[in-house]
């Protein structure tokens, strides 16, 4: 793993809060059905779901239920069928990130941060080539940000021919300092130049991360 820790100005370095809430997001709580064909349901650029915000590069998100019946055998496309109905996170509801996910705390209190530790199961979309090859290098970039002083990045790097495909776990700190949103993004070695230089598409499960509130 590689980190690189940028802070500017010392108001940046807060005390740990002694007391922290947690916030679990599993998307289990979702009703999705594919029982008469594939259900999904779309967070919108400005929806909150357990506090936080969450989008893609293109500002939504959707969640799939990733149980495979006669009604719902495939999705978007195979690549993604793949991957949603073979390996996902758990057997019941993952969230769809297209590129690049942006998970930013949002109460009714502004002051209201996040803070130490976040943890999420993140499983990336392979292509048909990337399948075929024995060992593929999968890159996970996080980044926890306040939009002005503080930047923190972490790199974890997964390898198929030891880690397998998939779903595979990230934690990460922010070692005690506050934040207001975490980044995270995958890069595959098979770049689809289609997609205008964005990152690959990857499932996401169970994030947990702390609040100050």
């Amino acid at each position: 793993m590689v980190l690189s820790l940028r802070i500017l100005g010392s108001a940046a370095v807060m005390a740990v809060a002694a007391s922290c809430k947690q916030l679990i997001l599993n998307f289990d709580d979702i009703a999705i059905s594919n029982d008469n064909g594939c259900g999904n349901f779309t967070f919108g650029e400005f929806s909150v779901y357990h506090d936080i915000a969450v989008s893609d590069a293109f500002g939504t998100s959707r969640v799939f239920n990733a149980t495979k019946t006669p009604s719902c055998n495939s999705v978007l496309d195979e690549d993604i069928s793949l991957a949603l109905f073979g390996r996902a996170p758990s057997p019941s509801n993952v969230l769809f990130i297209s590129a690049l996910l942006d998970a930013q705390i949002v109460t009714a209190n502004v002051n209201t941060t996040l803070v130490n530790e976040a943890s999420f199961d993140i499983l990336p979309v392979f292509s048909e080539a990337e399948r075929n090859s024995s060992d593929v290098t999968v890159r996970v970039f996080t980044l926890f940000s306040d939009f002005a002083d503080v930047e923190i990045n972490h790199e974890f790097e997964f390898h198929t021919a030891t880690d397998g495909w998939g779903p595979y776990h990230v934690s990460v700190s922010s070692n005690g300092v506050e934040y207001r949103f975490l980044e995270a993004d995958v890069v595959l070695p098979d770049e689809d130049s289609q997609r205008g230089g964005l990152p690959p598409a990857f499932f996401l499960d169970n994030l947990v991360l702390e609040s100050t509130e």
